[in-house]
């Protein structure tokens, strides 16, 4: 625990400086560089897991943006197909309405044709 690794720093510091041999403040030395050195690598170990918590939370935010831009160009391509399909129907509808006459025109044609073919036959009698 970090009052434990305190509590064995004080311990270490203190019997460094109350050592007065060589091999001693040597061992004491070594003691407290070991433990500052498991204090770096602990502290770069968190480094490392805040930096994989950050790429992951700038994948999935890549992600989210993904999911928003491929929903907005269906949404493009909704309305792009709803336009095509009503310009369709107004095609339609004008085609329709183009037959309608033609085939009113051929009708009246028709009669016409029938009108003159009825003037014939009585005038040939």
């Amino acid at each position: 625990t970090m009052e434990g690794d305190q509590d064995y720093l004080r311990i270490v510091v203190r019997k460094l400086s109350e050592t007065n041999d060589q091999d001693g403040r040597e061992f004491w030395s070594r003691t407290l560089l070991q433990m500052r050195q498991t204090e770096i690598e602990a502290e770069v170990r968190k480094a490392e897991v805040e930096k994989g918590k950050a790429e992951a939370e700038a994948r999935k935010a890549e992600a989210e943006k993904g999911k928003a831009e491929a929903a907005l160009e269906a949404k493009r391509l909704e309305e792009e197909s709803k336009k095509r399909i009503i310009e369709d129907l107004k095609k339609l509808s004008e085609a329709r309405a183009d037959l309608v006459s033609k085939t009113s025109k051929n009708a009246a044609d028709e009669a016409k044709l029938v009108s003159l073919a009825e003037q014939r036959a009585a005038l040939e009698k």
